[in-house]
């Protein structure tokens, strides 16, 4: 079973391999939460955080704590030949049902569905598909943290920050308990900026132009390149 901070220290191997002393974060959906874990587990390696639509960190309340102890260790171990399935015996569905579920879910064209099962699969041969993938990355269990710790947590950071949000997320209210950590006010160190664009939890692969002035504002001239960008 992976937890959250066993993918966070990932992070760290890879920075460490490359001998990074200090890096730019750019995460999205659970890759954003990691970005968060990563900046406050190691102060300083970040010299900036991007967070693409991250509507995988929320809080859990002690009220909730069986609720979360049974969606991810019950669930586990209830499952576990299910999570721990040799590659040979994981699940085998036809091509263009997979493709065809990918663009459904996702909202994505056929092209970009395609490339992402690509990632995700290996040919099984008469037109079928095998999933590749850890099935136990279906389950990363997230630390149960307050509303309030997470806010003490996360928000007293320096660290320079881009959010940007796809408004279908905003909508769907998909950011559950913690949208604060989407509202600048929240940040004592005035560190964080939110942008909002048009789209879904996907929009920066199916719309890259529409984040992609935000996120060059913020890498080549930081907070104050997206302050003077938003007074034009």
């Amino acid at each position: 079973m992976f937890s959250a901070y066993d993918l966070v220290y990932s992070v760290e191997a890879v920075a460490k391999h490359f001998r990074w002393e200090t890096f730019v974060f750019i995460g999205h959906s659970l890759g954003a939460a990691l970005g968060k874990m990563y900046n406050v587990s190691y102060p300083g390696k970040l010299s900036k955080l991007i967070d693409l639509d991250p509507i995988n960190f929320y809080a859990i309340e002690p009220e909730d704590f069986p609720k979360w102890y049974n969606y991810y260790f019950k669930n586990f171990f209830d499952n576990y030949e299910k999570y721990n399935m040799p590659k040979g015996s994981a699940p085998i569905i036809s091509k263009d049902e997979a493709l065809s579920s990918l663009k459904k879910k996702r909202g994505l064209p056929e092209d970009l569905a395609l490339a992402t099962l690509e990632r995700w699969s290996e040919p099984a041969g008469e037109g079928l598909i095998r999933y590749t993938y850890d099935q136990r990355i279906r389950v990363v269990q997230i630390t149960p943290l307050s509303i309030n710790h997470i806010r003490k947590i996360y928000t007293s950071v320096s660290t320079p920050m881009l959010v940007i949000l796809a408004d279908e997320s905003v909508s769907k209210g998909l950011f559950r308990n913690t949208s604060f950590l989407q509202e600048e006010a929240s940040y004592p160190a005035r560190n964080c900026r939110v942008r909002t664009v048009a789209g879904n939890h996907d929009v920066h692969v199916i719309a890259p132009h529409r984040l992609a002035p935000h996120v060059a504002a913020f890498l080549t001239g930081g907070i104050e390149a997206l302050d003077s960008k938003a007074k034009l």
